[in-house]
């Protein structure tokens, strides 16, 4: 054998533009239901002081919301991270596409809860 046999294929450089876009999507299904686990605790607090009751349902209400926009946030974030990554030259394109395709899932979520609220809210005139 030469040494021109044992040659290793030319490796592709990590394109860590869309590891950071595919880190950025898992968040974004991480972030809310920590954010909401932290109200609902932080409710049962109030709970257990004997507030008013609309006023720990604010405060849960208040997490949800919170979750949403963070969780619609860092989904943007790691969406356009996955699209610069797709089109980087001579880099692997695999993550960028699976960061793409789950990152869409909690961006039509978000957008889902919006309108299903938008649309049992009162039409106030």
């Amino acid at each position: 054998m030469t040494s021109a046999e044992l040659v290793a294929p030319a490796k592709q450089p990590a394109n860590g533009t869309a590891i950071a876009a595919l880190i950025f999507v898992i968040l974004s299904y991480v972030a809310p239901i920590v954010i909401v686990i932290v109200g609902v605790v932080t409710a049962s607090d109030y709970v257990s002081n004997e507030s008013p009751l609309p006023s720990v349902f604010v405060g849960i209400f208040t997490a949800l919301i919170v979750g949403v926009v963070v969780s619609i946030a860092l989904d943007f974030v790691g969406i356009g991270l996955g699209v610069i990554a797709l089109f980087r030259k001579n880099r692997g394109k695999v993550l960028a596409s699976i960061a793409l395709a789950v990152g869409f899932v909690p961006l039509a979520a978000s957008v889902g809860v919006f309108a299903l609220f938008g649309e049992w809210s009162p039409n106030v005139q």
